[in-house]
């Protein structure tokens, strides 16, 4: 939990978390809208948020560990 908010993951060593979305996260702009804010905020306390879809996981596991492993290069 970072701030009052759920991660599915989180290093605060690095302040890198990651989300997994699934499609309660899709279903309504009020929900899409909610999960940019958030990111804006942790953005601003300097937490870099990747997000990954469900269908990511499961189709390109590879890109998307490559991504995970490209942002914590650059920290």
């Amino acid at each position: 939990m970072v701030d009052n908010r759920i991660l599915d993951f989180y290093s605060p060593e690095i302040k890198l978390g990651i989300e997994i979305d699934g499609d309660s996260h899709f279903l309504t702009k009020q929900a899409q809208q909610k999960d940019i804010q958030s990111d804006i905020q942790l953005s601003e306390e300097g937490i870099k948020i990747l997000r990954f879809t469900n269908i990511d996981i499961k189709e390109s596991l590879d890109g998307v560990i490559g991504e995970i492993k490209e942002a914590i290069d650059k920290k």
